[in-house]
């Protein structure tokens, strides 16, 4: 059953379930409730109280994506949620295992960063005794060529927050930018914020989460991790063999053409009866305009069925459209 709740400024969705459908039009109302009462934080999974964690790990310590839309940029980086007695609540704490900064960072998205040009942003994180640090400034309207990396604004922290930036990076999609919160030691962390217009700590709004299921859906368009579950497709071929294709539906309609990166793929069954391990040698993702994915599955041998055989197995997979 799910229970649309909205209070305090704020609307979020109880018990959501996994109906894409539901996520996708909650979210489309959470922002419009948000935005008639404060200013729309444009970070993705921003309360670390409740974050929303697809891969499934409690503690990532390599460098790369963990948990949704954040990204470690150092391999000495420890990042996990844990209860913080003083708080009250889940909060996320970064530590570093070497002398060397921890780097911890969302990548917005090209679009959003051309958006960025010429008008003043607000950078602020939360740490878990309730101070709150805030870094503003104006984000150039420069565009910047090569590996060139540009620092909008930043502020210094204390303790084990280092501080927290943002910064302007070249990519072969244009320029993103990229915020930053660099530790070193341990911090502990409740939320960050973006926000468009310069305050300070006195004047920045009030933080106000947007809901898990709303975070969920926004960050399912950049990473999706399914069920290992049947799935039902039909034996193909090209002109370099045979295939199984597979027609994946999800709950999301990903940003781009994902990668993927194969969990599981055994039980295969077919109109004969026959279970087979089919030996995977290489594979394909095609993403549709209605959000299915369909992958298509390199096998070097002949199953010894017809084509357009109907086919069933279990299959599992990450796909990542992550910037």
């Amino acid at each position: 059953k799910a229970i649309l709740d909205v209070s305090k400024g704020h609307a979020y969705l109880q018990n959501p379930g996994t109906n894409g459908y539901l996520e996708k039009q909650f979210r489309y109302l959470e922002e419009l409730v948000h935005n008639t009462s404060s200013p729309w934080n444009l970070l993705d999974n921003s309360d670390f109280s409740q974050i929303v964690n697809q891969r499934g790990e409690n503690t990532y310590v390599q460098a790369g994506y963990g948990f949704d839309r954040w990204v470690s940029l150092r391999t000495t980086l420890s990042a996990q949620i844990l209860f913080d007695d003083d708080a009250n609540t889940n909060v996320l704490q970064l530590a570093n295992k070497m002398e060397e900064l921890s780097i911890f960072a969302q990548r917005i998205s090209p679009e959003t960063s051309q958006k960025m040009c010429g008008k003043a942003y607000t950078f602020a994180v939360c740490l878990s005794n309730g101070q709150i640090v805030v870094c503003s400034g104006l984000c150039s309207d420069l565009d910047i060529t090569g590996s060139e990396n540009v620092r909008q604004f930043s502020a210094s922290g204390s303790g084990g927050l280092h501080s927290i930036e943002v910064i302007k990076v070249a990519g072969t999609q244009g320029f993103t930018a990229r915020i930053i919160i660099a530790a070193q030691g341990v911090v502990n962390l409740r939320w960050a914020a973006l926000y468009e217009g310069e305050y300070t700590v006195d004047t920045l709004p009030t933080y106000k989460p947007k809901g898990y299921a709303a975070e969920l859906a926004e960050c399912r368009r950049y990473f999706i991790r399914t069920g290992n579950s049947v799935k039902a497709g039909f034996i193909s071929s090209d002109s370099d063999g045979p295939l199984l294709r597979l027609c994946i539906p999800l709950p999301a309609t990903l940003r781009a053409t994902p990668t993927m990166t194969i969990i599981n793929a055994s039980g295969l069954r077919m109109v004969t009866g026959s279970n087979e391990t089919p030996t995977i040698s290489s594979h394909t993702v095609v993403l549709y305009p209605d959000g299915a994915i369909r992958v298509d599955l390199r096998v070097g041998q002949y199953l010894g069925v017809p084509y357009d055989s109907p086919i069933v197995m279990y299959f599992a997979a990450e796909f990542s459209a992550e910037l």
